[in-house]
This record gives structure tokens, sequence and C-alpha cells, in this order.
């Protein structure tokens, strides 16, 4: 299989997975609030259930997805530790040099 193939081949196996993750708890807490209200006569089990499924399906897409990105994460990480120690470094060293030269006058 092509590099490109596989990419594409991976991203549609992440968005396949997201869906069933998100439709999976939505659909069973549906499902068993419809039986619930049936069974006891009421109408407000499905109502509940369904806000619950719904935050269930956020909470799992956002698991998923958080572990999914950790290493983009873990890698922009230390890039910004690296430039911030850059950085740092560049102003310490201009600050030593401008005060060398006796035009610092603190």
């Amino acid at each position: 299989m092509k590099k490109e193939n596989r990419s594409v081949f991976k991203a549609w196996v992440m968005v396949t997975q997201v869906g069933i993750t998100f439709l999976t708890p939505i659909g069973l807490c549906v499902i068993a609030g419809y039986y619930l209200d049936k069974h006891f006569k009421t109408s407000c089990w499905f109502i509940i259930l369904f806000f619950l499924g719904v935050l269930a399906a956020f909470r799992n897409v956002y698991v998923m997805t958080k572990s999914f990105y950790e290493k983009d994460l873990k890698r922009e990480n230390e890039e910004l530790e690296y430039w911030k120690h850059f950085t740092t470094e560049d102003k310490s060293s201009w600050k030593n040099s401008k005060s060398e030269n006796g035009t610092d006058k603190e």
C-alpha cells in the first residue's frame, strides 16, 4: 500500500471511529430511555437519557482524540521550550554586550 493511500485510509478509519464512538452512547441511551418511558408510562426518561448519552459521547470523543494528539502536543511543547530558551539566551547576551560597550545607563 502506498504511503498516500495509507494516510487516507488512516483518516477514514479515524472519522469512522469518531462517528461510531459518538453515536453508540446516544443510541443506547435513547433506546433505554424509550423503554423506561414505555415501562413506567412516563415521558421524562427519554429526554434525560438522551442528554446523558450526548454528554457521554462528547466525553468519549474527547478522550479518544486527546490520545491521538498527545504526540503532537508533546512535540509542540518541546519546540516551545527550545524557542523560549533561545530567546532568553539572546536577551541576556544582548544585555551583556550592551553593558560591556558602556551603553548601559542603568
